[in-house]
């Protein structure tokens, strides 16, 4: 699964998920605004000073969240709600006969 960045070229971000049968790859569409799901790798907590000039504060983080969406359940909401109308695992009640 990799994340294509076509934003500067089309303004538009999707991930290319891996097909079978030789079909070409399935384009799962990010698109501003909406929901998604991301695990934290990392948080990052730095000392900033206090007096910074405008240009320093918009460069200075004093607080970073790193995150991922490459992992099963992870990416825009829509793409796995589709799933589980579809028949997907997540939330569903199945009874045995």
């Amino acid at each position: 699964n990799i994340l294509k960045n076509n934003f500067k070229k089309f303004e538009v971000w999707y991930w290319e998920y891996p097909a079978e049968d030789g079909q070409p790859p399935a384009r799962l569409y990010m698109d501003p605004g909406k929901t998604v799901r991301f695990r934290v790798v990392e948080n990052i907590f730095r000392d900033v000073k206090p007096n910074l000039t405008p240009e320093e504060a918009q460069k200075e983080k004093s607080y970073e969240i790193i995150g991922t969406m490459a992992e099963t359940g992870l990416g825009c909401v829509a793409w796995w709600s589709q799933t589980v109308e579809d028949g997907g695992e997540e939330g569903e009640d199945m009874e045995e006969e």
